[in-house]
C-alpha cells in the first residue's frame, strides 16, 4: 500500500476487526495475509493505543458515529499497522 508505505498489507485487502469489552481484540484479513491477537487500550475520551502485531508505542483518535468507528493515527511507526487500521469501520 504505498499511500501508507506499507510493504507487507496486500493492496485491495478486506479486514476484520473484532474488540471485547475488556479490551482483549482480533484483526483478521484477506488476502492470506492472517491476523494478530491482542488488546485496544483506552488512553482517554477518545484515545486508544492498539496492541496488536509488531509491538511499539502508538495513539489513535477514534470516533463512533452510528454503525461506524473511525481511526485516525495520532502516532504509530509501523506502516502495515497504519494500513489496516486507519480508515473508517463499519459494525455488521
Amino acid at each position: 500500500m504505498k499511500r501508507s508505505g506499507a510493504t507487507g498489507i496486500p493492496a485491495g485487502s478486506v479486514w476484520t476487526l473484532k474488540i471485547k469489552k475488556d479490551g482483549t481484540a482480533s484483526v483478521f484479513g484477506t488476502k492470506g495475509v492472517g491476523g494478530f491477537d491482542g488488546t485496544v487500550t483506552s488512553t482517554g475520551a477518545d484515545r486508544v493505543h492498539i496492541n496488536l502485531g509488531i509491538p511499539s508505542a502508538n495513539t489513535y483518535v477514534w470516533h463512533v458515529s452510528k454503525q461506524l468507528l473511525t481511526l485516525t493515527k495520532v502516532k504509530d511507526p509501523i506502516q502495515d499497522r497504519v494500513a489496516v487500521f486507519v480508515g473508517i469501520w463499519k459494525q455488521k
